[in-house]
C-alpha cells in the first residue's frame, strides 16, 4: 500500500532547511520514495494512494540509535535508588546478570527497546550484545525478528570478549561468523584490556572475509589506554593499527574519550566513525569527549534511554565546556548514521522513515530554517506518527503491527524474573 504526505514541511538534514512539498511513499515500487512540489506528480505514478494532509505538521527524517544496549535498558527497569541518583555502579546491576540471559529475557529485552525507541522517532538501532548467552545463533535471530516485528531495523552485534575464556571467544566469534552471513553487519569488540592478540587476529580474518568494519569500545575508559601502553608499549589505536585493523573506513568507535592526539590522527586519516556517548560517560564519570581531529561523529544513548532527540539536545547543551559544538553540528551528529549508512550498506538503510509531530509553530519559520529553531519546536511528547520501511508502524503513541496489551504481557512477565532475581541474590 503507497500513501502521500501531503503538504509537507520536511526537515532536510543536509541543507538544514525546511522543504514544502509532497512526498510518495510505496514500499513495494523499485524507488520507494519520490518527492515533487506538485502532488499530481505522484498521484500519476501510484494506484489509489492513502493520502496524509501534513499541514500543520514538522516532518523529520526517522532517528538511527547508533549506539545501544537492550539489555542495559530492560535490566535499568530493575535500578536501585542509589543506582539513579549515581551511587551504585552500573557493574553492580549488569555483572549478576549475564549468565541469567535466556531467550526469553532476550526477547522481552528486545520488544521493550524496539517500543520505546520506536514511540520516540527511532526507526533504527545498533544494539551491542554481550554475554555467554550470545553464542547462539537462535537467540540473536529472535532478537533480530523481535525488532523487526515491532518496526524497527536494527544491527545487532556480538561483543567479542576474552573476559569470559577463551573458549567463549572462539564460540563468540564463530556466531558472528555464522550471523554475517545471514545479515550484513559489524565485527563486535569489547573495550581492548578484554580483548586478547589471538582474538584480534580472529577478528582479521573476520574483517577480510566478510569485508565489514569493526564496532569496538575504544578508549573508553582511562585504563584501557593505561593497559594497552604497559603491556603493548603502544597505545590502543595503534595497536589495532599494528594489526592492520584501523585502515578500514567502514569501522565505528564508541567512547573515545581517553585517545591520543596521535591515535585522532589515526582515526582521522583512516576515516573511522566514532560514537560520542555524553550521557553515559557523565554519568559514570568516564571523562570528557573531544571532537577535535574527529570530523565523522555519530549519536548513541548506550542503553541509558531511548530518546536521540533528548541525546542530542543534552549533547549540546551540556557539553560545550569540553567540546564547543553548534546545534548545527550535534544535528549533523544525530544523522551521521543515515550518511555513514547510505554510503556502505544501502541495502540496510531504510530511507523511507519518518516521524511527523504536530506542530502548531511549524507557520512561525520559514523555508531557511535556523538549526537553533528546531529545539524551539521539536517535542517528542508531539509524536503524530512514525514510519518505518515505507508503512505506519505507531500513531498517537500507540503501536500499529503488534497489540500493546500483548507486549506488556511478555514484558512484565520477564521484568518480575529480573526482579526476583535481584532479590534473591
Amino acid at each position: 500500500m503507497s500513501f502521500i504526505l501531503k503538504n509537507a514541511n520536511l526537515f532536510s538534514y543536509k541543507f538544514n532547511e525546511i522543504w514544502v512539498g509532497n512526498i510518495l511513499i510505496d514500499k513495494n515500487a523499485n524507488k520507494k520514495i519520490l518527492y515533487s512540489k506538485e502532488i499530481g506528480d505522484l498521484l500519476d505514478k501510484t494506484n489509489q494512494p492513502n493520502i496524509i494532509d501534513c499541514s500543520g505538521l514538522l516532518i523529520m527524517p526517522a532517528y538511527f540509535n547508533a549506539h545501544f544496549h537492550s539489555q542495559r535498558y530492560f535490566a535499568e527497569l530493575i535500578a536501585t535508588e542509589e543506582n539513579k541518583v549515581g551511587l551504585q555502579k552500573p557493574d553492580d546491576i549488569y555483572a549478576p546478570l549475564e549468565k541469567m540471559w535466556d531467550a526469553e529475557l532476550l526477547e522481552a529485552a528486545a520488544l521493550y527497546s524496539a517500543i520505546r525507541l520506536l514511540k520516540n522517532g527511532t526507526t533504527q538501532v545498533i544494539d551491542m550484545l554481550y554475554g555467554p548467552s550470545m553464542i547462539s545463533f537462535d537467540n540473536l535471530k529472535l532478537i533480530y525478528d523481535t525488532y523487526n516485528r515491532v518496526g524497527v531495523n536494527v544491527v545487532p552485534v556480538v561483543t567479542i570478549t576474552d573476559r569470559y575464556g577463551f573458549g567463549i571467544a572462539d564460540n563468540l566469534l564463530d556466531v558472528t561468523e555464522k550471523w554475517l552471513k545471514f545479515q550484513k553487519g559489524f565485527i563486535g569488540l569489547d573495550h581492548l584490556f578484554n580483548v586478547g592478540t589471538g582474538t584480534l587476529t580472529e577478528v582479521k580474518r573476520l574483517v577480510e572475509k566478510f569485508k565489514c568494519g569493526i564496532y569496538g569500545h575504544l578508549a573508553e575508559y582511562a585504563f584501557d589506554q593505561v593497559h594497552s601502553i604497559e603491556k603493548y608499549k603502544m597505545s590502543v589505536v595503534e595497536r589495532l593499527d599494528s594489526l592492520g585493523l584501523i585502515s578500514n573506513p567502514k569501522n565505528i568507535f564508541a567512547g573515545c574519550l581517553h585517545v591520543t592526539n596521535d591515535d585522532v590522527v589515526i582515526l582521522n586519516k583512516n576515516l573511522n566513525n566514532v560514537v560520542e556517548l555524553y550521557e553515559s560517560s557523565q554519568w559514570e564519570n568516564k571523562g570528557y569527549f573531544s571532537s577535535e581531529g574527529l570530523p565523522l561523529i555519530m549519536l548513541g544513548t548506550d542503553g541509558m534511554h531511548s530518546d536521540m532527540w533528548q541525546t542530542m539536545k543534552n549533547t549540546y547543551y551540556f557539553n560545550t565546556e569540553y567540546d564547543k559544538i553548534s546545534i548545527k553540528d550535534a544535528i549533523n551528529r544525530l544523522y551521521q548514521p543515515h550518511k555513514y549508512f547510505t554510503k556502505f550498506f544501502p541495502s540496510m538503510y531504510d530511507p523511507t522513515s519518518f516521524i511527523i509531530y504536530n506542530c502548531p509553530m511549524i507557520n512561525c519559520i520559514n523555508e531557511q530554517l535556523k538549526p537553533i529553531q528546531l529545539l524551539q519546536i521539536v517535542d517528542n511528547k508531539n509524536i503524530k506518527y512514525v514510519i518505518s520501511q515505507g508503512e505506519i508502524v505507531c500513531q498517537d503513541d500507540k503501536l500499529v503491527k503488534i497489540n500493546d496489551d500483548d507486549a506488556s504481557y511478555i514484558i512484565n512477565k520477564q521484568y518480575k524474573r529480573l526482579k526476583s532475581h535481584q532479590k534473591n541474590k
